[in-house]
């Protein structure tokens, strides 16, 4: 009954919409993301259409890969603040049609976001059978639906809001507030790396769970993450060999396929076989559950990222490599501490050579020629950059060693500039990206303030509202 009563009102009211509702699918649901995104809504009066209030605290993360729109949004939806992930579609019933309702991926979205409501408004479950929240924005609109359609038009393809003042902004204000922000982001990781230690006590499980999130790059870093809690390092540590190792970790992670979805020669099969017999023994052990496969994402991946070649990369450093050493927090502190080539030293500690099956697969159900056995480089560096180099900060700045502090920042500087969209969109408005301290202030700069429209927080904001 709210569902239908909910629509009526949509159907009926102008809305400011100007568009009947039999038009809603020909807009773009880009328009939905923007108007979510620029916050085109009235506050004060935002509420679910089950009748809670809605107060967004923040509007989450733009997502351009597999899973919801948004991520890692914080929204209080009446008395309970909620940090998880939104949805956005034109109507309700899209829900049902992408098949959300069957996808554990979207377990974590704790608000639906549609421009008008239909006959499922108020009725969508999650894919765990709980009722899912939705707010219908069309009745809350700041302005007629046509204008928002002309400004998302006019911002298509723009990077920032005031991109047109960056060519005459000082080399000097760019620079210097970019690597302020390098800073701003090693110390924000180093505080998580404090409190995951506060949280286990084990450093060396911290340094694992880390290295294991950061081989999964964005789109798989939190399942990463998850696997390395689930699979603990002293777990890892007491399999005995690297086929274990591999066995427990694809298999907690529910990527080991079943015999019939096998393809390749004998000996791939007979792999992959051996894999899933260590697997049952081991599980019948620890009586753990699996993951669900479907939290791993693949789309838009290039096939050396696929889940389950990073994965096997991770059991290599624990069956060889250093995550397999006695205290590998210890160990990277003291590269640090006594090197002469610390970045040289910690580049070498991070190269391993994986089992010749992975020579040809990225994945256990088909060959792919032209795999890699061993890191990259690029990961290598990637990994420094976000799971060693701040359990390096932290480690240094709890024990008060402020020169190891300095050489820490020296590594920063010493790795080369990233190289991404991000990275891109502002080296063309002339930010300077000569190492990868520049390209992670740049990161920090676009996830903490420029896609937030922290324009008051921002010194180059503020810099250009003053002129």
């Amino acid at each position: 009954m709210l569902a239908r009563s909910y629509e009526q009102t949509v159907v009926d009211s102008s809305l400011q919409c100007e568009e009947s509702r039999a038009r809603i699918h020909e807009l773009p649901e880009a328009l939905v993301h923007d108007v979510w995104n620029r916050r085109e809504y009235d506050h004060k009066y935002l509420e679910t259409v089950q009748g809670e209030s809605v107060l967004v605290l923040q509007t989450g993360q733009p997502n351009r890969d597999a899973g919801p729109d948004f991520l890692d949004a914080r929204i209080k939806i009446g008395r309970t603040e909620w940090v998880g992930d939104v949805e956005i579609h034109r109507t309700s019933s899209e829900w049902l049609q992408h098949r959300h309702d069957q996808d554990a991926r979207y377990n974590r979205v704790i608000l639906h976001v549609v421009l008008v409501a239909d006959l499922w408004t108020g009725r969508l479950k999650r894919e765990d059978t709980t009722l899912l929240p939705e707010i219908a924005l069309s009745g809350f609109l700041r302005r007629p639906l046509r204008q928002l359609l002309v400004q998302l038009h006019r911002s298509n393809g723009t990077v920032l809001p005031c991109e047109h003042a960056w060519p005459r902004l000082p080399a000097s204000l760019t620079g210097s507030f970019v690597r302020e922000m390098a800073e701003v982001r090693l110390s924000r990781r180093a505080a998580e790396v404090q409190t995951e230690f506060d949280r286990s006590g084990n450093l060396d499980q911290v340094v694992y769970a880390r290295v294991l999130a950061a081989l999964g790059y964005s789109k798989n870093q939190e399942p990463m993450h998850e696997l390395a809690q689930r699979v603990p390092l002293a777990e890892l540590h007491g399999c005995g060999n690297r086929i274990d190792a591999e066995a427990l970790l694809l298999g907690t992670a529910a990527l080991i396929p079943s015999p019939e979805a096998v393809e390749g020669d004998q000996d791939s099969v007979a792999y992959v076989e051996l894999l899933r017999r260590r697997y049952r023994s081991i599980a019948r052990r620890t009586d753990r559950p699996a993951m669900n496969r479907t939290q791993w994402t693949f789309f838009r991946l290039r096939p050396s990222n696929f889940p389950p070649i990073r994965i096997a990369q991770a059991a290599a450093l624990v069956a060889d490599g250093f995550l397999g050493s006695d205290q590998p927090g210890a160990r990277l502190m003291g590269i640090v501490e006594r090197s002469d080539s610390r970045l040289k030293t910690l580049r070498e500690m991070m190269a391993v050579t994986m089992n010749p099956f992975w020579l040809s697969h990225v994945r256990l159900e088909r060959p792919l020629r032209g795999s890699a056995t061993s890191l990259g480089i690029g990961r290598i560096d990637h990994i420094l950059l976000n799971a060693i180099l701040p359990v390096l900060d932290f480690q240094a700045a709890k024990s008060g060693k402020a020169e190891v502090r300095q050489q820490i920042r020296q590594i920063y500087r010493e790795l080369p500039a990233e190289n991404d969209e991000i990275i891109r969109r502002y080296t063309d408005l002339g930010v300077p990206h000569n190492s990868a301290e520049t390209t992670q202030g740049i990161h920090e700069l676009h996830g903490s303030l420029c896609i937030r429209h922290g324009c008051l927080r921002c010194q180059i904001g503020r810099f250009i509202l003053s002129r």
